[in-house]
């Protein structure tokens, strides 16, 4: 089967109110473009195409002739053929068809100090591997991301929180299920790239109304909403 693959560019960015209310302090569909391109162009069946917009933002690439064209002329189960060729995208067009996969520059790693109190150096790390360098949560996230201590390159606020705040019996239990959880733990790319810090922080905090720092993730969180649906655990609190 042909798949094309197309998005705004770099800065192929939404924010606002979704039909259901929820309010997205912003989504980026860069690094979710990456990882399409990437798959779809390693499927041994599959003839791969994707059309990058000149940095024109979330909008729909309005060549769709140009598309029609290509997906009549290669119906499903049409033998692939490696490289496709392509036509000219329309005089004028702003953007790029190509069958090259997009790869984004690595993301920033993110190290975060040790810390005296057992716990706090891995529960931050793993947020910071989850979210804060994962370039499709990090947008959305942001403020929650700061109230928790980040920036886009440290964690040192998020250690030192930990370190001066989660101080009761059940926080010294969350942040020993954190760190027994989160060994060995791959955080990647796209929504599902965070999905074991969602994973882990609601089965460690669930039951544990005591713990200062699950209260203040959740009371961070609360300044995103999109992020509500990832923590239940917090309606439980």
């Amino acid at each position: 089967m042909l798949v094309l693959v197309t998005w705004g560019g770099d800065n192929d960015k939404w924010s606002g109110a979704t039909p259901g209310g929820v309010s997205v302090p912003e989504f980026s569909f860069v690094e979710q473009a990456s990882l399409a391109s990437k798959y779809y162009a390693a499927q041994p069946n599959v003839d791969f195409v994707r059309v990058r917009g000149n940095n024109v933002g979330h909008r729909w690439l309005p060549y769709n002739a140009w598309y029609i064209d290509m997906l009549l002329a290669h119906p499903k189960g049409t033998p692939v053929s490696h490289p496709i060729a392509l036509k000219p995208l329309p005089d004028g067009a702003a953007a790029v068809a190509t069958t090259d996969t997009y790869e984004l520059p690595p993301a920033v790693q993110i190290d975060c100090p040790a810390t005296p109190r057992a716990g706090c150096e891995e529960t931050c790390q793993l947020m910071a591997d989850c979210a804060v360098e994962n370039r499709t949560v990090n947008p959305a996230l942001g403020s929650a991301l700061g109230g928790l201590g980040f920036t886009n390159t440290t964690c040192g606020g998020c250690v030192q929180r930990c370190q001066l705040g989660a101080t009761t019996q059940d926080d010294a239990d969350v942040l020993s299920c954190i760190s027994d959880w989160s060994q060995g733990v791959q955080c990647g790319g796209g929504i599902e790239g965070a999905f074991p810090m969602f994973l882990i922080m609601n089965q460690c905090c669930a039951n544990k109304p005591g713990s200062v720092l699950c209260h203040g993730i959740c009371q961070s969180l609360a300044s995103s909403p999109s992020a509500a649906p990832f923590f239940p655990v917090c309606q439980s609190l």
